[in-house]
C-alpha cells in the first residue's frame, strides 16, 4: 500500500531560480576586505614609485570611474544579467587602484609651488596651526606645522604648507602646546637633510611621509608666540582635552615622578615624550617596546567596562545598536587621547567591525577586520603604508590571527587546575610566539636587529604591564567617586609597573640581548612566504601550492644576489658621522680601530652599529686625532692612543704621530692620513706624505690653500682626500672650497648626511 506524504500538502511549488552552491571551504572568498586591501596597497606603491606624471593617474582614473558608471548602468538597465558583471568589477578595482594611486603621487612627490623651499636659509615668520601632538626631549620640543600665512614686514602672504617645527630650550623651558593651538613661528627654514649614517633615522624620508617639505628652526620658546586656545572643534573642545588632562593629572596626583609615571603614562595615552631614554633603549633591546603602543588590550579593557555598564541594554535590537554607538564614541574618544596612534586606530576599527557584525547579525571575520582597518586608515592618508608602527602593528596581528589558532588550539574541557595553569601558560607563550613572527622581520628591516631574549621577556613584561593596566582603569574610574578607593588600584598599578620595568631591565642586561640583523625587504619578503607556505601546508589540499610557494622562496634567494651585484665586502675605512664630529674606522680584515669618538657614550654606540653594520672586524683600540683624551679614554675598548702616545702597534694596523697634527695609520693593504692643516701634508723637507685615503681638516681655504692642496694632489695621488671644513671657515670660501671639489673626483667635502666608505 501507498503511503502519501501529507507534509506537502498545500504548500506551492518551489521554483529553483538559480543552484545553490556551498560556499568554499577555504580561500579568500570570506574575506572581501583583503582583496581589495590587496588593490589599495598597489595603487599607493605604484604611486609613490611610479615614473609617470600626476595628469596620467588623474586620466587613468576619469576613465575608469566613467567606465565603471557605464557598467553599473548597463547591469541595472538589464536585470538578468549578472550583477556587477565582470568588467564592472574589473573597472571598480581599476578606479580604487588608480585612486589611490593618484592619491599617493599627489602626496608623496608633490610639493606647494613658491613655499617655503624657496626661503631656505632664511629666517621667517609664519603663522599656522599645531597638527598632531607636540613631541618634546630634553634638547627641545618638535612639532607640524600647517601654515595659513607667511609674514614679510608688514605685508601677510597667505600660503598652504606643511613645516617640521623645532624649538630649542636651552635653559629647559617647557613649551606648552598641543593639538590644534594656533602659533606664530620666527625662526630659520632648512631642508630636511638624509640619514647622517647608514640605518640610521633619516629626517627627509620622515618629512616625506609628514607631507613635509621644509624644516623651521627656532632658537628658544620666546621664537613661539601662542595665539589662540585649540582649534580642534567642539568634540576636542568638550571631550577630548579634559579626558587627556584628567589621565595625566590623575597619573601626576598617586605617582612620583619617575621612570614608573613615566611608563604608565607613555601606556596609557601614549605620552613617551620623558620616558627615560636608558629604559627606552631596555624595552627596544627585549623586543618588548611595543607595550608602550596604546593598542587592543586598552581597547579590549574599555569595550569590556562599557559592555559590563550597559549590559542590561543588551536584550533588545534597539538597545544593542545603543550599545554599539556609545562603545563607537568612546574608542573613537579615547583614540584622539592617545594621539591617534595607528595602533588604536586599528585596534578600534577592528572592534567596531566585529561589534557591528553581531549587532547586524552577520558573522565577521577578524582577517577581514583587521583589512578593513588598514584601507580606512590607508583612505585618510596613503602614506602610513610606508610607516614602521603601521606595518608591525599589521604583522603582529596578522602573526596572531593566523597562527595562534595553529599554535593553541582550545583546550577540552577537565584536567583540573593544573591542565588550566599549563594551558593559560602555553596560550601567553604561543601567543608571543605568533606576534614575534609577524613582527619580527620588520624589527629587522628598520631597526638591524633582532632580540634573542624576546620571547622569554615578553612573558613576565606583558603579563606585569596587562596587569598594570587592569589596575590602572579602575583607578581612573574610582577617581572620581572616591580617591581613597583609587589609591587602592593605585598602588597595585605601582607595583606593577616596577615589576615589568625591572624584567625588562634584567633581561637586557644579558648579553646579547640583542644581536645585529638586516633583513632588508628581500629578505622580509621571503619570510613572510615562507611563513604562508607553513600555513598552505597545515590544509592536505593546499600542500601542492605549499611545496610551489618555498620552491619560488628558494629560486628568489639564489637569483637575487645574482641582480643585485652581490654583496661587498667589509671596508677599508669608513667614516662615521657625529653631529659636528666625524669617526673614522679603519680596518685590516683581521682587526679594527677607531679615531676619535664623538663625545658621549651614545656616540660609541652609533659608532658600534656602524662597524657591523659594515661587518667590521672587532674594534682593537681607539686613537684620538681631534677628540679629547677624556673621550678616548672613555671608550671601552682595550688600547688607547691618547695626544702623549706617538706609536700604537697592532698586530695588523699601526699609528704613528710623525708630528703636531698628523696622524699615519696603516695596514699591510692600505694607508691612512689624517692632518689638521695643510702644512701636515708634506714633511719638513717639503715632501708629499702619502697614503690612499686622506682626511684633511682646514680653517681657511684661500687661493694659495687650493694651489697647495691641488700640488699635493698630484704629488701624493690619493685614492681618496676627504675635506672637512671648519665651523669659523667664512661661508665665501666655503663655497669655494665645494667648487674645488666638484671640479676634482678624487676630493670631497665632509657632509653631515653622507658617510665615505673606501673599499
Amino acid at each position: 500500500m501507498k503511503k502519501k506524504n501529507i507534509r506537502n500538502n498545500g504548500l506551492a511549488r518551489v521554483k529553483i531560480i538559480r543552484p545553490l552552491h556551498a560556499p568554499p571551504r577555504s580561500g579568500l572568498a570570506p574575506y572581501p576586505a583583503l582583496r581589495l586591501l590587496a588593490v589599495v596597497v598597489a595603487g599607493i606603491l605604484a604611486g609613490t614609485r611610479h615614473p609617470f606624471s600626476l595628469d596620467i593617474w588623474i586620466v587613468a582614473f576619469s576613465v575608469a570611474l566613467t567606465l565603471t558608471a557605464i557598467g553599473l548602468v548597463f547591469s541595472l538597465r538589464i536585470p538578468s544579467s549578472r550583477f556587477p558583471a565582470p568588467f564592472t568589477a574589473l573597472f571598480y578595482l581599476a578606479v580604487v587602484f588608480t585612486g589611490f594611486g593618484a592619491y599617493g603621487d599627489f602626496l608623496f612627490n608633490h610639493v606647494p609651488q613658491g613655499g617655503l623651499l624657496l626661503q631656505a636659509g632664511r629666517t621667517v615668520v609664519v603663522a599656522g596651526r599645531v597638527d598632531g601632538r607636540p613631541g618634546g626631549s630634553s634638547r627641545g620640543t618638535a612639532f607640524v606645522l600647517d601654515i595659513s600665512s607667511m609674514h614679510e614686514g608688514d605685508v601677510e602672504k597667505a600660503m598652504h604648507e606643511r613645516a617640521s617645527v623645532f624649538v630649542q630650550h636651552p635653559k629647559g623651558e617647557a613649551l606648552s602646546l598641543r593639538d590644534g593651538d594656533l602659533v606664530l613661528v620666527s625662526g630659520l627654514v632648512g631642508i630636511p637633510g638624509g640619514a647622517a649614517n647608514r640605518g640610521e633615522f633619516n629626517p627627509h624620508q620622515r618629512a616625506r611621509l609628514q607631507r613635509v617639505s621644509a624644516s623651521i628652526y627656532a632658537e628658544g620658546p620666546w621664537r613661539v608666540l601662542h595665539e589662540g586656545e585649540s582649534d580642534g572643534g567642539a568634540f576636542k573642545r568638550l571631550f577630548v582635552h579634559p579626558v587627556h588632562d584628567y589621565v595625566i593629572d590623575t597619573l601626576v596626583a598617586f605617582f612620583p615622578d619617575g621612570p614608573r609615571r613615566q611608563f604608565m603614562a607613555g601606556v596609557l595615552v601614549g605620552q613617551r615624550d620623558g620616558l627615560d631614554e636608558d629604559l627606552g633603549e631596555a624595552f627596544r633591546r627585549t623586543g618588548t617596546a611595543h607595550i608602550l603602543a596604546v593598542s587592543g588590550l586598552h581597547v579590549g579593557l574599555i569595550v569590556l567596562v562599557v559592555n559590563l555598564l550597559l549590559h542590561r541594554l543588551r536584550v533588545t535590537g534597539p538597545g544593542r545598536w545603543t550599545v554599539f554607538l556609545l562603545t563607537a564614541f568612546v574608542l573613537i574618544l579615547y583614540g584622539s587621547v592617545a594621539g591617534g596612534a595607528t595602533s588604536v586606530q586599528r585596534a578600534s576599527i577592528m572592534t567596531m567591525a566585529l561589534l557591528g557584525g553581531g549587532v547586524s547579525g552577520r558573522k565577521s571575520f577578524p582577517l577581514n577586520s583587521l583589512a578593513l582597518a588598514d584601507i580606512l586608515i590607508l583612505s585618510f592618508d596613503p602614506l602610513e603604508l610606508f610607516t614602521p608602527g603601521f606595518q608591525m602593528t599589521n604583522g603582529a596581528v596578522a602573526g596572531i590571527l593566523l597562527l595562534l589558532p595553529r599554535l593553541n588550539p582550545p583546550a577540552g574541557s577537565g584536567g583540573g587546575i593544573l591542565a588550566g595553569a599549563w594551558h593559560a601558560l602555553r596560550g601567553s607563550l604561543s601567543l608571543t610566539v605568533a606576534a614575534t613572527a609577524g613582527v619580527a622581520p620588520v624589527i629587522a628591516m628598520y631597526f638591524g636587529s633582532f632580540s634573542i631574549v624576546g620571547i622569554a621577556a615578553n612573558l613576565p613584561v606583558v603579563f606585569f604591564s596587562s596587569l598594570m593596566v587592569y589596575a590602572l582603569m579602575p583607578m581612573l574610574f574610582m577617581n572620581l567617586v572616591s580617591g581613597w578607593l583609587a589609591s587602592f588600584f593605585a598602588a597595585s598599578a605601582f607595583y606593577f609597573a616596577g615589576i615589568a620595568i625591572d624584567a625588562a631591565r634584567w633581561f637586557s642586561a644579558v648579553p646579547f640581548a640583542s644581536v645585529p640583523f638586516s633583513s632588508g625587504t628581500a629578505g622580509a619578503l621571503a619570510w613572510y612566504a615562507v611563513l604562508a607556505a607553513l600555513l598552505l601546508f597545515m590544509m592536505p589540499a593546499r600542500r601542492v601550492r605549499a611545496f610551489i610557494l618555498l620552491l619560488g622562496v628558494v629560486d628568489f634567494l639564489i637569483w637575487m644576489p645574482l641582480f643585485s651585484g652581490g654583496q661587498p665586502g667589509p671596508p677599508s675605512a669608513v667614516t662615521v658621522n657625529l653631529g659636528r664630529d666625524v669617526a673614522v674606522l679603519f680596518s685590516s680584515g683581521r682587526e679594527s680601530v677607531l679615531i676619535d669618538a664623538g663625545r658621549d657614550e651614545r656616540s660609541f654606540k652609533r659608532i658600534v652599529n656602524q662597524a657591523e653594520g659594515f661587518a667590521l672586524p672587532p674594534l682593537s683600540a681607539a686613537v684620538g686625532f681631534s677628540a679629547k683624551d677624556s673621550v678616548i679614554s672613555r671608550v671601552p675598548l682595550g688600547r688607547h692612543m691618547l695626544s702623549a702616545d706617538s706609536v700604537l702597534s697592532l698586530s695588523s694596523i699601526v699609528a704613528f704621530r710623525p708630528a703636531g697634527g698628523v696622524l699615519r695609520v696603516w695596514s699591510r693593504s692600505r694607508s691612512l692620513l689624517m692632518v689638521n692643516g695643510l702644512q701636515g701634508l708634506r714633511t719638513s723637507g717639503g715632501a708629499a706624505r702619502r697614503a690612499d685615503m686622506a682626511v684633511v681638516r682646514l680653517h681657511r681655504f684661500r687661493r694659495k690653500d687650493e694651489a697647495a692642496l691641488s700640488g699635493w694632489i698630484g704629488d701624493a695621488a690619493p685614492g681618496c682626500c676627504i675635506l672637512i671644513p671648519g665651523p669659523l671657515m667664512p661661508k665665501k670660501e666655503k663655497g669655494f672650497l665645494s667648487r674645488f671639489a666638484q671640479r676634482n673626483p678624487r676630493v670631497q667635502v665632509r657632509s653631515k648626511t653622507e658617510q665615505v666608505v673606501f673599499l
